[in-house]
C-alpha cells in the first residue's frame, strides 16, 4: 500500500486515458479491456482510495458505451450478413469490443457492491438498463439459428 498509493492517481489517470483512446487496430480492444477489468480490481481493493478516480473514470466509459451502441445495432444485430468470426489473440483469448463492453458491465457491477459508489449509479440505472438490453440483443441470424434449431440454442448457452 505504501508503494501503491502515491502512484494511484497517476495510475489511474494513465489507466483512463488507454481506454479513451480511438481505437486502431483489433487489439486495442483487448488492452482497453484489460485497463477496465484493472479499474475494477482497483474499486474492489481499494474503494476509499479511488474514490474521486471513479468520477474521472465513468464519463470516459459511459461514452464508450454510449456512442457505439447506435453501430452496435445496426452492424452487429440488425446486419443479416454478422458474422462473429471468434477473433482471438495469440494466446486463444476473445478479442474484440464485445469483451469490452462486457468489462464496462462488469465495472459499474462492481461500484454497484460498493456503498460509496451505489448512489452513483442509481442515478443512471435507467440508461444504464437501457445500454445492457441494447448491447445484450441478439443478431438476426442467431434468432433465426435457434428458431430453427432448439437444440443448438441449448448447446451454445452450454458453452
Amino acid at each position: 500500500q505504501s508503494l501503491l498509493f502515491p502512484i494511484l492517481p497517476g495510475l489511474v489517470d494513465c489507466t483512463v486515458g488507454i481506454i479513451g483512446r480511438p481505437v486502431t487496430v483489433k487489439e486495442d480492444y483487448k488492452l482497453q479491456t484489460e485497463c477496465v477489468n484493472f479499474l475494477s480490481k482497483l474499486v474492489q481493493t481499494f474503494p476509499k482510495q479511488m474514490g474521486d478516480k471513479v468520477a474521472t473514470a465513468l464519463p470516459v466509459l459511459w461514452k464508450l458505451l454510449t456512442t457505439n451502441a447506435e453501430n452496435h445495432l445496426a452492424s452487429v444485430v440488425n446486419n443479416p450478413d454478422y458474422d462473429d468470426g471468434d477473433d482471438v489473440d495469440s494466446d486463444g483469448a476473445e478479442i474484440g469490443f464485445g469483451n469490452l463492453v462486457q468489462a464496462i458491465f462488469e465495472f459499474i457491477q462492481s461500484l454497484t457492491e460498493k456503498k460509496k459508489y451505489k448512489a452513483m449509479i442509481r442515478n443512471v440505472l435507467p440508461d444504464v438498463v437501457f445500454y445492457l438490453i441494447t448491447y445484450l440483443s441478439i443478431p438476426e441470424y442467431q434468432m433465426e439459428l435457434w428458431d430453427d434449431d432448439p437444440e443448438k440454442y441449448v448447446e451454445d448457452d452450454d458453452e
